[in-house]
């Protein structure tokens, strides 16, 4: 059950002028949908302490109703602009992440452990683009290019509950780079959905249900990784297994680390070449057989990523069975950029606390700021919250390769553009509710009421 206030626009602007919310009622996330699709919003409160006007409560935006709020607020509340960098807005499709799990954003010790091992898939990832630019091992490797990968947008949402829609994470992100100018990507979403899917099942422990023979295989050794912090023998055994065309044996790849590389260097062109072998289970396959040459080492990265043109996943897992393993060397490979990238990813993030971008998806793509204008953290780059508790911060710059170069830039003229549509919705939809008002004021069941034209005071 959720805590909540339902208002109408003229509750909600004396709210944000410092004036009382009406009284608060107990709603469950069904019945507080009902309302919000006749009102215009509703304040959502943390069952903590301490709540103010903008701490410890987020507003609650019916999803057919989402545009007609940004362009509201746009327009008639222009003392917080953006409105997002102050205050915490979510559609009704994503209350059910407020009201199925009291404790979401927040992750016990036992969990946090299991997760830091796979900050190295987004390091990996980065390095995948990085080398899709020409950049030589390790150079291009830094904070802001892997706080730009899917992977670590979908880590945020992972570490804030199991609840979290990883293929929408993957959507709004792609939505925002596509915003941003971004270059095509040399990974396909779809491949990246599966693989956090995959992972998401074995951090969980949830059923990764009807997905096949192979997905369970993973999940399940996953599991088991997690639990020894090793590539055991049973596990290897039970891979071997499936790929009976490896042609393996066990003890080559326990032997001193010369023949361990022939083994796996074997291993890897039967899987390239392989057309039978599913491509998750191949990619996997390669990576758990790299990660065991270093016993988990990150110096062994620019090998995995040799493989990448044609096992594309095969580092994304090689960090993946590495990151796991107790011996990985991943939080002080280059120069501790794992660790940094724990501190900034794993942050408990208060849904109902105060935003930390400087600006949400929804806003930015509804309300369409000038990015130029935007106050914002980094002077290069726009940190967006894409999703409840996860970030995603991309350079405002485009690439100097992008084919977009050639074309006249028409990017300010289009932002204008939707700008004024948001502030026509916003007066059309200002007009409506006062219509409606009056109309209920006329009706026997209906109260009149003062103040339904009246301006905002600012």
């Amino acid at each position: 059950m959720l805590e909540a206030t339902v208002l109408d626009t003229d509750d909600f602007l004396r709210w944000i002028a410092g004036g009382p919310a009406a009284d608060r009622h107990r709603h469950s996330a069904a019945s507080l949908r009902k309302s919000l699709a006749e009102r215009f919003c509703a304040i959502v409160y943390t069952s903590e302490e301490g709540v103010t006007a903008d701490k410890g409560v987020a507003l609650v935006v019916d999803e057919a109703r989402y545009r007609d709020f940004f362009a509201f607020v746009s327009t008639y509340v222009t003392e917080y602009t953006p409105f997002t960098a102050y205050y915490r807005v979510l559609s009704t499709g994503h209350l059910d992440l407020l009201d199925a799990d009291p404790d979401f954003g927040f992750v016990d010790e036992r969990q946090f452990r299991r997760l830091i091992g796979f900050t190295g898939v987004a390091i990996a990832e980065a390095a995948i683009y990085m080398q899709g630019r020409g950049y030589d091992e390790g150079k291009g490797l830094n904070v802001s290019t892997v706080m730009a990968s899917y992977s670590a947008a979908v880590l945020q949402g992972l570490f804030a509950g199991p609840a979290v829609d990883i293929a929408e994470i993957g959507r709004r992100w792609a939505g925002f780079r596509s915003i941003m100018g971004g270059e095509r990507l040399s990974l396909p979403p779809e491949r990246l959905d599966r693989f956090w899917e995959v992972v998401r099942a074995a951090f969980y422990s949830s059923d990764p249900g009807a997905r096949g023979e192979d997905r369970e295989l993973i999940v399940r050794n996953l599991r088991r990784a997690f639990d020894t912090g090793r590539v055991d023998d049973e596990l290897l055994f039970e891979f071997l297994e499936r790929v009976p065309e490896l042609n393996l044996k066990l003890s080559r790849l326990r032997g001193p680390r010369e023949e361990r590389a022939r083994a796996i260097r074997e291993a890897v062109g039967v899987l390239s070449d392989s057309q039978r072998i599913e491509g998750d289970l191949r990619d996997a396959v390669v990576g758990l057989l790299l990660s065991i040459l270093g016993d988990g080492s990150f110096k062994f990265l620019s090998l995995a990523l040799s493989t990448a043109s044609v096992l594309p996943m095969a580092p994304m897992w090689f960090a993946a069975w590495s990151g796991v393993q107790r011996s990985t060397d991943m939080m002080t490979f280059n120069n501790c950029l794992g660790r940094r990238l724990v501190r900034d990813l794993y942050v408990n993030k208060d849904p109902f606390g105060v935003p930390v971008d400087d600006i949400s998806l929804d806003e930015l793509q509804i309300a369409a700021p000038h990015l130029e204008a935007l106050p914002r953290a980094f002077p290069n780059s726009l940190s967006v919250e894409i999703y409840p508790n996860v970030s995603s911060r991309q350079s405002l710059q485009k690439p100097a390769n992008s084919a977009t170069q050639t074309l006249p830039d028409l990017t300010g003229e289009v932002l204008e553009l939707r700008r004024l549509l948001a502030q026509s919705s916003a007066v059309l939809a200002k007009i409506e509710d006062v219509t409606v008002q009056r109309t209920s004021a006329r009706t026997p069941s209906g109260s009149t009421r003062s103040g339904g034209g009246r301006k905002p005071r600012f």
